[in-house]
């Protein structure tokens, strides 16, 4: 987009504890974070037998294992977040990306310059709010933009969990800060290039007829909607700094501000083909 990060707009940002910092742009903010989709176990050693080294078999077979326990834990303390929604420490969805982190790599390698897997593997997914919503294609390119689209949402619940006012301490009210607002951009922008990933280099690439099998979490539009949110929030945030600021320019404030009405409209437009 271009002007997502104006460093004279953050920089310049006045203290949240100034007595002299204004606060135009305060009202809380949320992110939307559909439900997140987690893998079904895969015998992969056994279907990979004879198709790829032993050792390749296990390593595949042994980080996708370490995604499907991090997905269970992440799984039940999400449940009991609902319950204590300002809870920011949030140690299973960190292991859960470095897992998926891990895993990335070895998938993208099987399917550079093509499919490289037998379609005799199936990969299985659910959606954790439905478990009925389950989709199993025999397809990496399925796997890989299912890790995508879980890594990015990851990102946009822990930019959620900066955005959440913690409860007030006595004598003061709730208030989200700036450096938990600046820590909610970097994610909001980590979200964005995941999803960015999925559209210029995985489902460009993924064959016809898996894609018209993929499930409503991981089409174009969806990923485009998703994307557009996440640089549509951070420019929000960003133009809140910059209305605050004395010292930003006009420039730096009128720019912030077309950005916004572009990325939003963009996300409008989006809405009715994605079911956003």
């Amino acid at each position: 987009m271009g002007c997502i990060i104006s460093s004279e707009a953050i920089e310049d940002a006045p203290s949240p504890t100034s007595t002299s910092a204004r606060s135009t742009v305060g009202g809380e903010v949320y992110v939307f974070v559909p439900g997140l989709r987690s893998p079904k176990f895969v015998d992969l050693k056994e279907l990979l037998q004879g198709s790829v080294s032993t050792d390749l078999a296990s390593r595949l077979q042994l980080l996708r294992s370490q995604v499907l326990i991090a997905c269970g834990k992440n799984s039940s303390a999400s449940k009991s977040r609902r319950r204590r929604l300002h809870q920011q420490d949030t140690p299973t969805a960190n292991d859960l990306e470095k897992a998926l982190v891990n895993y990335l790599p070895i998938l993208l390698g099987f399917v550079t310059g093509g499919e490289k897997l037998s379609s005799g593997i199936v990969f299985d997914w659910i959606n954790v709010e439905d478990e009925k919503k389950e989709t199993a294609l025999g397809s990496v390119y399925y796997e890989v933009l299912s890790v995508l689209h879980l890594l990015g949402l990851l990102a946009l619940q822990e930019a959620n969990t900066f955005l959440t006012p913690r409860p007030p301490a006595e004598g003061y009210s709730s208030k989200v800060t700036g450096e938990s607002k600046r820590n909610a951009i970097e994610l909001f922008l980590k979200a964005a290039s995941f999803f960015e990933c999925a559209l210029r280099a995985v489902l460009p690439n993924t064959p016809d007829d898996i894609k018209a099998k993929l499930p409503a979490d991981l089409i174009e539009a969806m990923f485009r909607a998703m994307e557009n949110q996440a640089l549509g929030q951070g420019v929000e945030l960003q133009l809140g700094f910059a209305v605050d600021n004395l010292k930003a320019s006009l420039a730096v404030k009128r720019r912030l501000a077309c950005e916004h009405v572009k990325v939003w409209d963009e996300v409008r437009v989006l809405s009715p083909e994605s079911g956003y």
